[in-house]
């Protein structure tokens, strides 16, 4: 291996070492591009640089259509690994071998070529817990989602969009934004519903 393909092949596991990513990383990750801050998306468009005319319609491809997905609110950035992977699932979309490799060289995936199932830890279920440990936390996240997200079960809202940059902000790696959004709506049912209510369905 050449020196240029181990420092290449660093670099790719630098980035897959990221607990999320935002737009532009993303996009360029599916496609099978390295990010970097010194091309951009207005750049490529514009053809001040250029990695080839199939990746650049790959990557303009991908970038729109997360776009689009975040636009209606069923995914938000920076995105973690398992909505990624889920996302690019749910579009069809091969992810490229390059970070497939990265990544399971990092032990955060399987061997490429292996089934991709379960690419990060399971989420515990809160019907798992005690019932009393249960309802305790059922009212902890209530009260934070409602109160200081400003959740809503009956509305469009930003809570879980709001929580999972929260917790980039904190250090602790994000799990799908649909993971939050259910464990809030679970939470918001001990919640009387005439509070909800009072503030419209609308």
């Amino acid at each position: 291996m050449q020196p240029d393909d181990e420092k290449r092949e660093e670099i790719w596991r630098h980035w897959a070492r990221m607990p999320a990513w935002t737009h532009q990383e993303a996009s360029a990750l599916v496609a099978g591009i390295i990010p970097s801050n010194k091309w951009s998306y207005d750049g490529l468009y514009h053809k001040h640089y250029s990695f080839g005319e199939d990746l650049n319609t790959r990557y303009f491809r991908i970038w729109e259509l997360l776009l689009r997905e975040e636009t209606i609110f069923r995914i938000s950035f920076p995105i973690d690994l398992r909505e990624l992977l889920d996302w690019a699932e749910r579009s069809q979309i091969n992810v490229s071998e390059k970070f497939l490799i990265a990544l399971s060289e990092l032990g955060r995936l399987p061997p490429v070529g292996a089934e991709l199932t379960g690419p990060v830890a399971k989420t515990p279920d809160i019907e798992e817990l005690g019932t009393r440990e249960r309802d305790t936390l059922l009212y902890i996240i209530a009260t934070m989602g409602v109160s200081k997200y400003g959740f809503n079960p009956n509305r469009r809202n930003r809570a879980a969009t709001e929580i999972l940059k929260d917790m980039v902000e904190i250090g602790l790696e994000p799990m799908s934004e649909d993971t939050v959004r259910n464990k809030l709506k679970e939470a918001s049912e001990v919640v009387p519903q005439s509070y909800f209510s009072k503030r419209g369905n609308g």
